[in-house]
């Protein structure tokens, strides 16, 4: 099983951060832009080229995080609510996330499969966390997944703490 690992800049998420293989060496570095309309992230690799991005949805009919690889969209990860709780689901690539999102350590899940694990570091002095997958080629979604998850958190945190004030 292959393993990246997020490593976020002590203060802020706003700062961007790293990612690093199983060796140590930077492969992605990801970026907030410093004017943007809505939440958004772009992930560089190793040269600095744009290979991926996520922007949240702007259109209420459609809420959630749109997902691209190369200029593409990949995919939509938005909150499904059913009568069995809810759980964050990502469209075209049909995955579902399991566990204890706020506690970071969870599955992606396709059908019954697992396609990778996210946990959280915690002997760091920021935060780190560890993406495990099998299949090389879903390295790339995983990270936006992962990264997009965090985003999710964020909004449902200050949406919490703004409730908390009224």
């Amino acid at each position: 099983m292959a393993k990246i690992y997020l490593a976020q800049k002590f203060f802020t998420f706003k700062d961007g951060f790293n990612v690093f293989d199983e060796k140590g060496q930077v492969i992605y570095s990801v970026k907030t832009p410093l004017i943007a309309l809505t939440t958004e992230l772009s992930v560089d690799n190793a040269q600095g080229k744009k290979v991926a991005a996520i922007k949240k949805s702007m259109d209420p009919l459609f809420p959630g995080y749109n997902l691209f690889v190369n200029g593409q969209k990949i995919g939509r990860m938005y909150m499904d609510h059913t009568l069995l709780g809810s759980h964050l689901h990502i469209t075209r690539l049909d995955w579902n996330i399991e566990g204890n999102l706020l506690g970071w350590s969870y599955k992606v899940k396709k059908g019954f499969g697992v396609v990778g694990r996210i946990s959280v570091q915690p002997w760091h002095m920021s935060d780190h966390y560890a993406i495990e997958f099998d299949n090389e080629k879903d390295e790339l979604s995983l990270l936006l997944v992962t990264l997009a998850a965090f985003l999710n958190n964020q909004e449902a945190e200050a949406k919490k703490n703004e409730s908390k004030k009224s």
